[in-house]
């Protein structure tokens, strides 16, 4: 039997759909809970095959200041695996990933794509140093285009105020 984590990134209506998918994957005998946030506790309970319903209130999966009591008692929880549902684009669900991989930290991370596909998450350094060479040029080529826009701001103001 399995302990499985299920992070409400998707719709929630569809979340039935994905329990059922994750227990012909997994086993029927596997237990499932869900992490969500307040206002979809009731509707995730309602999902007969769901054992229980994890509350974390954060906007957003991201480990902050913010939420550090609600962390500390989620990090005190043991799955075997934890599963992330994607509409489509897996690299959009980094935050998620990440938090799954800070609170949750032993274990394994799946993605699920409708269609009852499950791809394991593979750290590959090539796209991680991919991501961050992106994220380096993009800051390079942005920055320079702010602090140009707010001199010129800034100067259009001086010049208006002299008038």
């Amino acid at each position: 039997m399995k302990k499985i984590l299920i992070f409400r990134s998707i719709r929630p209506e569809t979340m039935g759909f994905l329990v059922k998918d994750i227990l012909n994957e997994f086993g029927q005998d596997s237990e499932v809970s869900i992490l969500t946030r307040p206002e979809n506790v009731v509707t995730m309970e309602a999902i007969p095959e769901v054992k229980e319903v994890v509350c974390f209130s954060g906007n957003t999966f991201d480990v902050s200041n913010d939420h550090l009591d609600e962390i500390k008692s989620l990090k005190q929880l043991k799955y075997d695996l934890t599963i992330i549902p994607t509409s489509g684009n897996i690299d959009s669900y980094d935050n998620v990933l990440n938090f799954s991989r800070k609170v949750f930290k032993s274990t394994s991370v799946y993605y699920y794509q409708f269609g009852g596909e499950f791809k394991k998450y593979d750290r590959q350094m090539f796209k991680v140093l991919t991501k961050n060479i992106i994220k380096g040029i993009s800051f390079g080529c942005v920055f320079p285009v702010m602090m140009f826009y707010f001199i010129a701001v800034l100067y259009y103001k001086l010049l208006t105020k002299n008038m």
